[in-house]
């Protein structure tokens, strides 16, 4: 099931261009604008990089690459939207197989690819981008918090920079991922030892809320 859904979803995407015409609309202009200028070190800079009025280094970074990549060439941003999707799916199933085994984590990404709301506008939509790349780094963060308990310290490292590439891509994981470290405890019952091991993962969603309330472009939007 999980396998149809999935790859219909693909199939479609990929598809899509030759039914319809696929172009640049609303939001992407302002992006390929800015990233016909802009240098490397403008996506880390909070001056140069502030798009929309949000500071977003991985949304910056990922239309930096495409623009040098692909030019005005609209098929292959269609092609890197459909294989983020698919990425996406992926990292979906490997949240779910983690938090209850392989056969259900099947099962839930295959409900997940035919109900999946982005799916109304965002392969419709270049600057969907951002949605996908949050949503892929949540779902890795989430799957590595799982395995963060059995797995040790690759487990927690994977996480946290899973984490901190979510935060860094839109401002609600900031608040999403304390919440699901929280649950995990609740869930796991860990005992204080193994909740010592896990003061990194603290940390960051203390640094990530500390990033969101502080970093430019707060008063003028909120972005959640």
């Amino acid at each position: 099931m999980a396998l149809v859904a999935g790859s219909g979803v693909l199939a479609f995407a990929l598809a899509l261009p030759m039914v319809a015409p696929v172009w640049f609309r609303e939001d992407d202009a302002g992006y390929l604008a800015w990233a016909g200028e802009a240098r490397l070190a403008d996506c880390l800079d909070p001056e140069r990089g502030l798009l929309f009025g949000m500071f977003r280094p991985i949304v910056n970074l990922w239309w930096l690459m495409l623009s040098r990549a692909a030019g005005l060439e609209a098929y292959w941003y269609h092609a890197a939207l459909a294989a983020l999707y698919a990425g996406t799916l992926w990292a979906f199933w490997f949240a779910a197989e983690g938090l209850a085994g392989r056969r259900q984590g099947w099962l839930a990404l295959g409900c997940w690819a035919v109900t999946f709301l982005y799916l109304q506008h965002v392969l419709f939509w270049f600057s969907g981008y951002v949605y996908l790349l949050e949503t892929l780094a949540l779902c890795l963060a989430a799957g590595w918090a799982v395995r963060a308990f059995d797995r040790g310290e690759i487990a927690r490292w994977a996480c946290l920079a899973a984490h901190a590439a979510a935060v860094l891509t839109k401002e609600p994981a900031a608040l999403i991922l304390p919440a699901l470290y929280a649950e995990l405890l609740w869930w796991k019952r860990p005992t204080i030892v193994e909740c010592r091991k896990l003061w990194p993962l603290w940390m960051m969603s203390v640094a990530g809320v500390a990033w969101v309330l502080l970093k430019p472009g707060l008063g003028g939007r909120l972005g959640i």
